[in-house]
């Protein structure tokens, strides 16, 4: 599954939050967090973290191809 990067970044910098904090709020690595910012692919589970941690539904950061 893949993220809109654009829209994760968006949103980390709407909440003012760094890597190390949404790795925090969404119990997930800073590497998913990574992958996210860089469009990389990533399993469903921690997508749905990465959303919760951002406090958006997983549907709004999917990628649409």
């Amino acid at each position: 599954m893949r993220l809109n990067r654009v829209k994760v970044i968006a949103r980390m910098a709407q909440l003012d939050l760094r890597i190390a904090d949404v790795c925090e709020r969404g119990t997930i690595s800073r590497s998913i967090v990574n992958k996210a910012r860089s469009g990389g692919s990533m399993n469903p589970l921690n997508a749905k973290r990465l959303a919760a941690a951002l406090g958006v539904p997983l549907d709004e950061l999917k990628e649409v191809d």
